[in-house]
């Protein structure tokens, strides 16, 4: 008897171990299942998944670490979210007036460098922090995009605040290719800080006598080139409606000026003899400082569309740059101011 009671103890003790044997085996594919279940999940909602954490983490970090500063006066989360092709996180901070260039910028490049938004950033594709406020009369209205380093994006924030108290407002995207546009408003003469220094995918502009006048700077933006515009604008509107007028760097000595999309005072397009005008106006290219001029001219068959055409001051007198079709206009162009 105790022998029987014995084997049948161990053959159901050896039942309950294949038992447990057998519900683990079953137990690992539902786990794979599982699993695979919740990363095709994840997959199609990355918002639930660690993507969608890192973002909301980094967002709620970010306005944590700005409204702890005296000179911060609202923060707040606009976006925290991963869908299928990125992450992004958008934070909307609210600076007290008069706080300087350098705090700003100081303080977007400190709040980067926080342990956790730093590495949660890396989870992250998208990460923008917009910021307004107003400077001895400056209205600032920036998208500053987080992606590179705090002190890349410090840099770019001071060289877009470069104008400040100057001009009117800045505002735009502030980014690795992007500068905010800096605007002067209605002004009488060209402002002073307008050539200085700056962003250099910034665009400056300032309204003169009803004219929309915009300067682009040079590759590094060391400098805002400028021009006569009173003297361009006083040739100019003797044939032609207030219109824009575009200046940029074109050789080293000289700037490109751009009068695009001109209508004369009947509202048509400009005519060669308009053209011509203006051409014969500026004719002191060189003291003028002018080294090209681009104009848009009705084409001879008198079709909706302008063509674009292209003078360079060479020996201190323009001559057509004949490139494509429009070389035969240009010609047209200048006969027209040697008969002036």
């Amino acid at each position: 008897m105790e022998k029987d009671r014995e084997i049948r103890f161990q053959w159901g003790t050896g039942r309950f171990q294949y038992l447990k044997i057998w519900l683990l085996l079953a137990l690992i594919p539902f786990v794979a299942v599982c699993v695979v279940m919740y990363n095709v999940y994840v997959t199609m909602n990355p918002d639930s998944g660690p993507e969608g954490r890192g973002a909301r983490s980094v967002a709620q970090q970010t306005v944590k670490y700005f409204s702890q500063d005296p000179s911060v006066k609202s923060a707040k989360v606009t976006l925290a979210e991963a869908d299928t092709s990125a992450s992004a996180v958008n934070v909307d901070v609210y600076l007290k007036n008069d706080t300087s260039a350098d705090k700003a910028a100081d303080l977007v490049s400190s709040a980067l460098q926080d342990s956790t938004i730093r590495e949660e950033k890396k989870h992250v594709s998208e990460f923008h922090i917009f910021m307004k406020w107003s400077v001895s009369g400056s209205s600032i209205n920036l998208d500053v995009d987080c992606a590179s380093a705090p002190d890349l994006v410090r840099g770019r924030l001071l060289s877009s605040l470069a104008s400040v108290g100057d001009s009117k407002s800045i505002e735009g995207v502030v980014a690795k290719r992007s500068g905010p546009i800096v605007d002067y408003g209605k002004v009488s003469s060209v402002p002073s800080s307008f050539t200085q220094a700056g962003n250099p995918y910034s665009v400056k502009r300032f309204a003169l006598s009803g004219w929309q006048i915009e300067s682009h700077p040079d590759d590094e933006g060391e400098a805002f080139p400028t021009a006569p515009f009173a003297q361009i604008i006083g040739v100019a509107q003797q044939v032609a409606s207030p219109g824009e007028l575009g200046v940029s760097p074109y050789t080293n000595e000289g700037v490109s000026i751009s009068l695009l999309g001109l209508t004369d005072h009947a509202g048509l397009n400009l005519r060669v003899e308009s053209a011509a005008h203006i051409v014969h106006g500026l004719s002191g290219c060189q003291e003028l400082g002018i080294s090209r001029l681009l104009l848009d001219v009705q084409g001879q068959e008198m079709s909706a569309a302008t063509e674009r055409v292209g003078f360079s001051c060479q020996n201190g007198a323009w001559a057509a740059e004949g490139r494509g079709r429009t070389g035969d206009l240009e010609n047209q162009i200048l006969q027209s101011v040697a008969q002036l």
